[in-house]
């Protein structure tokens, strides 16, 4: 029996990573990225796949599957049948035998066997900002409220795209090196930081060097307070105040939140710190990261396959 992976998109891929490495090598199998790949037809019949996407349970059509969350567990009430397939405590199939997730309300909501480890994805790095560095993100419009049927699932560049370049001077004046980075499959994005002579960075590079982020709405502002970072949330008009999806909106909101691009610049010249430990208490279900998440959802997974 063997255990692969299986990812359409790299970022995805990413977080299947931290945890396919620490297998052993004996149950250790492929390790796929690609946006057309499917399970390949000789592997075992027994064999597992992890996936990190509701699509990448179809690829995996027929096989034993592992669910690994790939956010902070993040859903969104009223979103449209479709789009909440991805989100915790929906209905998956039934050739999905596991789930890896990042808190225990997570684990709890799916209803078949399931592991609270954290974020495997934050093992390698630092806590704390190694360097006087921050990084600016943006979600991707493919969360739109037209496809998700939620305002909050959307990005909130277009409230701050004309006041970017102030930002980023702003950021420079309190000392902070800039990285520009923005959701995988937002495209845009590039073009954005094209014009203020910038080039978007890989999340990668945001973990390891950045002390501070500036986000919307990502996993990654759950990452970074995971590993004692500063974060800002960035709010939006169309973010309703009248809901309760949890997490970002509006029960545990990762770090500072400012409403706009006058808000955000007065914070940063005024302001030096804006890390929260009571963000990453309940993201998680322990304070930090102690570089041990991927082991650990590594051998679960492990026991699992011993058990088919």
């Amino acid at each position: 029996m063997k255990i692969h992976a299986l990812a359409r998109w790299p970022h995805l891929g990413e977080h299947l990573a931290a945890i396919h490495r620490h297998l052993n090598d004996d149950i250790r199998g492929e390790f796929i990225v690609d946006h057309q790949a499917r399970a390949n037809k000789a592997w075992g019949p027994k064999d597992i796949v992890m996936v990190a996407s509701y699509l990448d349970i179809e690829a995996a059509r027929g096989r034993p599957v592992i669910y690994v969350e790939h956010g902070a567990g993040q859903r969104y009430e009223g979103a449209n049948p479709r789009a909440a397939r991805y989100y915790h405590g929906s209905e998956h199939p039934e050739n999905v035998i596991g789930y890896i997730c990042p808190r225990q309300d997570v684990a709890d909501s799916w209803g078949r066997p399931a592991i609270a480890v954290g974020s495997p994805i934050c093992d390698p790095y630092e806590l704390y900002g190694p360097e006087r560095c921050a990084a600016i993100t943006f979600h991707w419009n493919g969360a739109a409220p037209d496809k998700v049927g939620v305002p909050e699932a959307g990005t909130a560049l277009e409230h701050y795209v004309n006041d970017l370049g102030r930002i980023v001077n702003a950021l420079q004046r309190s000392g902070y090196e800039v990285l520009a980075h923005g959701h995988p499959r937002f495209n845009h994005m590039h073009s954005v930081w094209k014009k203020l002579g910038m080039t978007m960075v890989p999340a990668d590079e945001v973990r390891r060097r950045a002390q501070l982020l500036i986000a919307d709405n990502t996993s990654l502002m759950y990452e970074m307070s995971y590993l004692m970072r500063d974060v800002v949330a960035l709010n939006a008009p169309w973010y309703r105040r009248d809901v309760d999806h949890g997490l970002r909106f509006w029960s545990h909101v990762p770090g500072t939140q400012v409403d706009g691009p006058d808000e955000l610049i007065e914070l940063l010249e005024y302001h030096d710190g804006f890390w929260d430990p009571n963000v990453i208490g309940y993201t998680y279900g322990k304070s930090i990261s102690d570089g041990y998440d991927g082991q650990r959802a590594a051998a679960w997974v492990t026991m699992q396959a011993s058990s088919i």
